[in-house]
C-alpha cells in the first residue's frame, strides 16, 4: 500500500496535520480555506474512491473519484476528511486456459494493468494461487500465465483479490483551515 503525506501550503495560515493512506491534500495559495484533494495514483478504477471533506466544506462528498476534487471550506477549523476505498475483492463469472494462458473474467471492471500481481481463490485447480497479470483484455477480463493443460471456458465461481494496491478502508486525515491569504 501506498502512504503518502497529507500536504497543505506549510505558511502561517494553513498547515496539514496528519498522513494517511493514499491520498494528498494541497491547499489553494491564494486562500487557506480552499483544498485540493486527490488518490495516489494507483490502478484501482475510479468507482473505488469515495471521500467526505468534513464540516463546512463545499462539496461535502465526492464519490466514485481519484480527484483532484477542488473543495472550499465556509468556515476555518480542524477539518476531517475521509477517503474510504472498498475491498479490493471482484467475483469470478468465466474461466478458461488455452496455451498455458489462463483467462479470468470478473462481474465488474477491475481496474487491473500488466504486473499486477492477483490472489485468485475458490476457483478451483488448476486456477487458484498468486499471479502476476500477463494481459488485460477488456476492462472485465485478464490473463496470467498458468502451465496447465487447456481448460475449456465456462462459467465459474470465486474470488479475485489484488494486494498490491492501496488497501480496503477508511483513511482519515486532519487539516487545518484558516482564513487569509497565503503568503
Amino acid at each position: 500500500m501506498s502512504m503518502v503525506a497529507v500536504h497543505g501550503p506549510h505558511t502561517m495560515y494553513s498547515t496539514s496535520m496528519a498522513e494517511a493512506g493514499p491520498a494528498n491534500a494541497v491547499a489553494t495559495p491564494s486562500n487557506g480555506l480552499s483544498w485540493s484533494f486527490s488518490a495516489d495514483p494507483s490502478t484501482r478504477p475510479a468507482a473505488d474512491y469515495d471521500w467526505t471533506f468534513g464540516s463546512g466544506a463545499t462539496p461535502a462528498s465526492q464519490a466514485d473519484s481519484k480527484g483532484p476534487i477542488a473543495v472550499t471550506y465556509s468556515t476555518a477549523g480542524t477539518k476531517v476528511v475521509t477517503l474510504t476505498i472498498p475491498s479490493a475483492v471482484s467475483t469470478v463469472t468465466n474461466k478458461a486456459l488455452t496455451a498455458n494462458v489462463a483467462t479470468l473474467t470478473v462481474a465488474a471492471a477491475h481496474g487491473l494493468i500488466v504486473g499486477d500481481s492477483v490472489v485468485v481463490a475458490s476457483v478451483g485447480a488448476p486456477f487458484d494461487g498468486t499471479y502476476t497479470v500477463t494481459g488485460v483484455p477488456s476492462a472485465t477480463t485478464f490473463s496470467y500465465v498458468k502451465t496447465n493443460a487447456d481448460v475449456t471456458s465456462g462459467a465459474a465461481t470465486g474470488t479475485v483479490t489484488w494486494p498490491g494496491r492501496p488497501a480496503a478502508g477508511a483513511y482519515v486525515m486532519g487539516i487545518q483551515a484558516k482564513t487569509g491569504a497565503i503568503a
